[in-house]
């Protein structure tokens, strides 16, 4: 786990070099919504990142923490 600890910067490195040199196509729908699921430790990102945007994010930003998606 300290180890894990310990490498969180560079994994965070790696992943914005990874957003970097992503590839991604124009997405031409408009979007109504964005849902963030995880469980457990992996939700936790998911709440982060919804109450960060919370004031600038002009669609709802939802997380879900259980093992079936909600009806929206």
């Amino acid at each position: 786990m300290k180890d894990l600890i310990v490498g969180f910067g560079n994994q965070l490195r790696h992943a914005l070099e990874i957003g970097a040199n992503a590839s991604l196509k124009q997405n031409n729908k408009d979007i109504h919504n964005v849902m963030i699921t995880g469980l457990g430790g992996s939700g936790i990102g998911g709440t982060i990142v919804s109450e960060l945007t919370a004031q600038e994010c002009t669609v709802p930003v939802c997380t879900n923490k259980g093992y079936d998606l909600p009806d929206i």
